[in-house]
């Protein structure tokens, strides 16, 4: 079945318009339908759809790493999907001007290829690649998904074009025009009540998995108190920090907060994750209050000025815990697909690249957790012998919640130190109380713990914060490095109406750390920056970055497949100055081989869509008795290819014969 002229040309345009490939769309589009009015053919061999077929694979590979190197938030797969006609218009554009007008299946198939000679390889199986072709530049254009009434519409056009040469001729032009509409306008109707099934199955479905999540991470700090031995951190670089300018002491990046304490184990009682949407940009994300009220920008009245810091981190399956100072506002750049956040300033993201470089936006005063609650006052009955004693010797019952907590940090300033051994809980009491009333030395789970502790015990509302601290500064990176062991916990205090970072472990922790350090840390540091910068270009923005001119590497292996198909082995060409021979051949509506066709009609051996005139010679020769002779055809149906697709054509005499056998055979056949 031939195909409606220009069709393959308007599905090209239709798919770059739909996927923003407009530009090379329209090229490709103008190659197409100039094969209506030029009549250069190039007589193709086996061997050259072979190396066309190889060099579409090539181009298909070449995408697939561009689209690898290049992309950051969409998935490869859908990228890759819609530059499928891109891939492989070679061979669809050396089907069309070619003599055949139709390839070989094995050409598509490596494996089909076998050793044969040349007349093996003609009788092979051939495939016209015109309705494959338009069927993937309609797949390509829905992967880019922009969900408009114009993409719809343009497909059942599109569709309408293709059907048309496949209309019943039973049916009237005005019947069949009405089915299509009635048709469309049921698929739109539905594709709406589908959308609006799958949102609500989501829905449903998020709200039925949250009663069973149980992300250790969000909702449970386990800690190492407790525990015996000494501490060994990893140095290796857990994400960047890029600031307008240094800070004067280390800065804390929070991944998480928590109110309630058992056994050495802190967790988020009650706490309940909630999405955020995005801007326009689907980048940009304002975070809620602790009113749950989402914060209307930097502006905000009462909010101040605002502080900005660049984030760069992995994202481990797609999803992790943003690093975020107290007080965060806005995130900007932040490619993912789900942004969800608790009442305790924990921000969860899901579905975004393997390497993220964020933008936060964050104010002192801002206030972004919920209000203090009853909870952030309870001290665990296990704990409340060693707190009472530390209680008792600060004598601070009296004082107010800000004299409080100045005294609080003083006392760890002055009486502690800071440790990486784990010393043994004594004989009585736990962990907690041993440091505090015994050993004096820990490391900062027990400041923290202690801290939060010890300010409810004294009525100041407080929680326990886990997170990093930013305090290494690398020149190679020019930017600030934050290991493993940069890993950190402090208190949250409530104080005139937001909460704020207390951090009352000794500095000389940093200290400690890095004198523990590896010997070879510069050697990992070198190998840490090599592999951020791959990361950075694997997933990183770069317009006007080196991965755009990837394509320009394709180049090379199209001229050398112009050259090995065209300019080493000579590929035949109608040449111009054959002007009427080659109109007669291209056409050929006026062999009389056509009235044989007509003819097994009226005798009731109609051809079916799509079937070759050798299968419907197979099926008259299967008829049961055979009435129809079809030897004679046969040796009709090679003359009359010949004389429509040879670009030689046929001999006088031959076309005189053709003439005479196809007359003498209707002679033979008469109704």
């Amino acid at each position: 079945m031939n195909p409606p002229s220009f069709i393959l040309a308007g599905s090209v345009i239709f798919w770059g318009w739909q996927t923003g490939l407009l530009v090379p769309a329209a090229i490709m589009a103008v190659v197409l339908a100039s094969s209506s009015w030029l009549t250069v053919r190039w007589d193709f061999s086996t061997s050259d759809f072979n190396r066309i077929s190889d060099l579409c694979v090539v181009l298909f590979l070449g995408m697939l790493l561009y689209a690898f190197a290049s992309n950051r938030s969409n998935p490869v797969i859908l990228v890759v999907l819609q530059w499928l006609p891109l891939s492989f218009f070679p061979l669809i554009a050396s089907q069309i001007y070619s003599t055949r007008q139709e390839i070989y299946i094995s050409s598509l198939f490596l494996l089909m290829r076998r050793k044969k000679s040349e007349e093996e390889k003609q009788k092979g199986k051939t495939i016209n690649l015109t309705y494959p072709y338009f069927a993937l530049c309609l797949l390509s254009a829905s992967c880019a998904n922009l969900r408009t009434n114009g993409f719809y519409l343009g497909l059942l056009v599109l569709s309408a074009w293709a059907l048309l040469t496949a209309r019943p001729k039973r049916n009237s032009l005005i019947t069949w025009a009405m089915a299509l509409l009635l048709a469309g306008a049921g698929g739109y109707l539905g594709h709406l009540w589908l959308h609006r099934l799958q949102a609500t199955v989501e829905d449903k479905t998020i709200e039925w998995l949250s009663r069973f999540r149980h992300d250790e991470t969000l909702h449970g700090a386990r800690s190492r108190m407790g525990e015996l031995g000494t501490l060994k951190l990893s140095d290796r670089i857990m994400f960047r920090v890029k600031m307008d300018s240094r800070p004067g002491s280390s800065l804390l990046l929070r991944e998480g907060s928590y109110n309630g304490y058992r056994s050495s184990t802190w967790f988020a009682v009650r706490s309940s994750f909630e999405p955020l949407r995005p801007e326009e940009d689907e980048r940009t994300w304002h975070l809620r209050t602790g009113n749950n009220e989402v914060m209307p920008g930097k502006d905000r009245a009462g909010i101040g000025s605002t502080s900005t810091l660049m984030v760069s981190t992995y994202l481990k399956g797609k999803k992790g815990i943003l690093k975020l100072p107290l007080g965060s506002l806005r995130i900007e750049n932040l490619p993912v697909a789900t942004v969800e956040q608790n009442q305790y300033g924990t921000v969860e993201v899901m579905d975004g690249p393997g390497l993220i470089n964020y933008r936060v936006h964050y104010a002192s005063n801002a206030l972004i957790d919920s209000p203090p609650t009853e909870i952030d006052l309870i001290v665990p009955p296990e704990e409340e012998r060693g707190i009472e004693k530390t209680v008792a010797e600060l004598g601070l019952e009296a004082d107010s919640p800000r004299e409080v907590t100045s005294r609080v940090a003083a006392y760890f300033r002055k009486n502690f130190s800071y440790s990486l051994t784990l010393a043994e809980p004594g004989e009585e009491g736990t962990s907690l109380e041993n440091f505090l009333c015994t050993s004096r030395s820990a490391h900062c789970e027990y400041f923290a713990a202690a801290t939060v502790l010890l300010l409810r015990k004294l009525k100041v509302p407080a929680r326990y914060a886990t997170g990093y601290a930013v305090h290494e500064y690398s020149d190679l990176e020019k930017a600030f490095v934050v290991r493993q062991r940069h890993a950190h916990a402090w208190a949250l205090v409530y104080l005139d109406g937001r909460w704020q970072d207390l951090d009352t472990t000794p500095s000389s922790w940093m200290e400690a750390e890095e004198k523990a350090a590896a010997r070879w840390l510069g050697l990992a540091d070198l190998w840490s920056w090599c592999t951020y910068t791959l990361s950075k270009w694997r997933w990183g923005e770069r317009r006007g970055g080196v991965t755009r001119y990837l394509g320009w590497l394709l180049v090379p292996l199209i001229v050398f497949l112009a050259w090995r198909v065209y300019g080493k082995k000579g590929v035949a060409r109608i040449h111009k100055e054959q002007g009427d021979r080659r109109t007669q051949i291209r056409s050929g509506v006026d062999s009389e081989f056509y009235l044989i066709t007509e003819r097994l009609g009226e005798l009731g051996f109609v051809r079916n869509s799509g079937e070759t005139m050798t299968n419907l010679l197979a099926r008259i020769g299967e008829s049961q008795p055979p009435f129809i002779s079809t030897e004679s055809i046969h040796s009709l149906l090679e003359l009359h290819y010949r004389y429509r697709f040879d670009p030689q054509g046929i001999s006088p005499a031959e076309r005189s014969a053709l003439k005479s056998e196809v007359e003498l055979w209707l002679a033979e056949h008469r109704l």
